[in-house]
């Protein structure tokens, strides 16, 4: 391994482990969550901002690590469902995709990686859910088809709502942090 592989690896570890701390405490047990009003199962929750916010700051390596560390530590969380965490884990790494596809795009980026993530996540988990909901515990929840179908526009709004709230908070956090940064390297130029 080149010395510069080596200091990129280390850099996305570090940044690894100064983010994941702060989604496994978000995800805990006993930590804030609000029902969706439609399908009540479905859980806003906070822990996913973090992971857009390594996006953000850090790059598309370091929030997938992150997610991987947070999943690995959800999986150890008690559910009603055993395959619970990878369905989050799947939504999110869609939301990932998505932001990284229109990362590249230099004025739009970030209000079009919103979008693009939102559309994309929400396609991602209405085929993921109508397979996966379909099957046995622990994988599913043994649904028939029938009765999947009309779950699937809910899951849809759910999705592109969770995306909007928590890649646009873990924006609107990075712009800030990023202008302080800038703000205390201009001052430190200066003096």
């Amino acid at each position: 391994m080149s010395k510069k592989s080596s200091v990129r690896l280390s850099r996305i570890v570090a940044s690894t482990a100064a983010v994941a701390p702060i989604a496994i405490l978000l995800a805990a047990p006993g930590a804030p969550e609000i029902s969706f009003p439609l399908l009540p199962f479905l859980k806003f929750e906070l822990w996913e901002i973090p992971v857009y916010f390594a996006f953000y700051f850090f790059g598309f390596r370091t929030a997938f690590l992150t997610e991987v560390v947070v999943y690995a530590v959800i999986q150890t969380h008690p559910t009603t469902i055993l395959f619970a965490p990878v369905y989050n884990l799947v939504a999110v790494l869609a939301t990932l995709v998505g932001l990284r596809l229109t990362a590249g795009i230099p004025k739009y980026s970030k209000p079009l990686g919103l979008g693009v993530s939102s559309a994309l996540r929400a396609a991602v988990m209405v085929g993921f859910n109508y397979v996966f909901v379909q099957l046995p515990i622990p994988f599913g929840f043994s649904f028939p088809a029938r009765e999947v179908v009309p779950l699937l526009i809910p899951i849809a709004i759910f999705n592109v709502i969770v995306t909007l709230y928590s890649a646009g908070l873990a924006l609107m956090v990075y712009d800030v942090v990023w202008k302080r940064i800038l703000l205390r390297s201009q001052t430190s130029i200066r003096a």
